[in-house]
């Protein structure tokens, strides 16, 4: 990641980093790095959702039902990053204030 040569002149002072890396970072090196990318945040993704999982089924049997609820809202804003993370990962940077914004509400909910 270091070694990759970056464009300057693609770079726009005042406009966030996740609408214009694809102008920055050199397309043969760009998809290199999404692949690993998109690998790496699937991996997260579904670790994460087996984890939520796992602790809605721990929880149903032994905890109250808003003790459940709130695992499943956290999954559910995991899912919202992660998802807005992949769209802005293919160059759709706009989503990700969406999607951090689905998170923060259902975090709030859960509390």
């Amino acid at each position: 990641m270091l070694s990759i040569p970056i464009n300057d002149s693609g770079f726009h002072l005042g406009t966030p980093i996740s609408e214009q890396y694809t102008a920055i970072i050199p397309p043969a090196s760009f998809s290199l790095i999404l692949i690993q990318l998109l690998f790496l945040e699937r991996l997260v993704s579904f670790i994460g959702w087996w984890s939520a999982l796992f602790g809605v089924l721990i929880l149903a049997q032994a905890r109250p039902a808003n003790r459940v609820i709130g695992n499943v809202l956290i999954a559910i804003g995991a899912l919202s990053v992660a998802s807005a993370s992949e769209l802005t990962h293919l160059g759709y940077g706009q989503f990700i204030y969406v999607g951090e914004l689905i998170a923060a509400i259902l975090m709030f909910l859960d509390s």
